[in-house]
């Protein structure tokens, strides 16, 4: 972001999918900064799911409904308009970018499956990432989503449960059931299945705990919410991994959410980062 800035101008338009650790609002500073509005169009996810196999890429879904906020929230309707011409009617609008923010459910889908999958990411093992989503996975995908969901709420935004995300996302799957149910349908529409991670260096890992648990925590201690599978989860992979996902998330530090209260980072997730206030002339001597 910061090599993107300063080629921005406000004819442009910057599509950040998908969204994570408020990366939208990071940017929004970098802009302010140079005094100048860019509007950003946030996405929870990607339009597509797909894989990549000795250089070709292979198409696998075709989301059927994605959430887009735009920073300043002003700017919504002329982004939806571009999305729809780059992408077909898919986009519905989403409240703001707190609610894209927490509407990412990789982060806790992949730390789920990463804990209780590790040996065979480490050993470089065969495994099915929907295969492998088990009745215990399932269960712990479900408490994860329990604390994101009550983050949301103290938010006061709206953002669909996992199980809404898979029937959004995937075809041909049951309108009710749990979330491992959903998995193991989609496993059986996918004969040569859906390759999971098989190295420790996996973005399951060192993209989705710095830049998604680790944000999900923060939020949490913003609005007061108790995330304790999240904080679990991030310090036990850790520990295992021999480093401090916690640290490596740079984007956070930079916009002082520490330092921020609800009320302040919802404006700025609206509004995008306030301009320099400028300073008055200084009085005739």
């Amino acid at each position: 972001m910061e090599a993107l800035a300063p080629h921005l101008n406000t004819k442009h338009l910057v599509i950040v999918s998908s969204h994570c650790s408020l990366g939208a609002l990071y940017l929004s500073r970098l802009l302010a900064s140079r005094n100048m509005v860019v509007p950003i169009l946030a996405l929870p996810t990607t339009v597509l799911t797909g894989s990549m196999n000795d250089g070709d890429v292979y198409v696998k879904t075709l989301r059927s409904e994605v959430d887009v906020a735009a920073v300043p929230s002003a700017a919504l309707p002329a982004g939806l308009s571009v999305l729809r011409d780059l992408f077909g009617d898919v986009f519905v609008e989403g409240q703001d970018l707190l609610t894209i923010a927490l509407s990412n459910l990789n982060p806790q889908l992949h730390m789920a499956g990463a804990v209780l999958n590790y040996t065979r990411m480490e050993r470089g093992e065969r495994w099915d990432v929907f295969g492998g989503i088990t009745p215990s996975v399932g269960r712990l995908i479900g408490r994860l989503d329990d604390e994101r969901l009550a983050i949301a709420s103290a938010f006061g935004v709206r953002v669909r449960t996992a199980r809404e995300h898979y029937l959004k996302s995937f075809s041909g799957l049951p309108s009710a059931g749990r979330i491992h149910e959903f998995a193991e349908a989609i496993a059986a529409q996918r004969p040569t299945g859906t390759p999971g991670p098989t190295t420790l260096e996996s973005r399951w890992l060192t993209e989705d705990l710095p830049f998604g648990i680790a944000t999900t925590i923060e939020l949490g201690k913003l609005t007061g919410v108790a995330t304790p599978l999240h904080e679990a989860g991030l310090e036990i992979l850790s520990a295992a991994a021999g480093r401090d996902y916690r640290r490596e998330n740079d984007i956070l530090p930079a916009l002082g959410l520490k330092d921020m209260t609800p009320m302040k980072l919802q404006a700025a997730a609206r509004g995008g980062w306030p301009l320099p206030v400028p300073r008055s002339p200084a009085p005739p001597t």
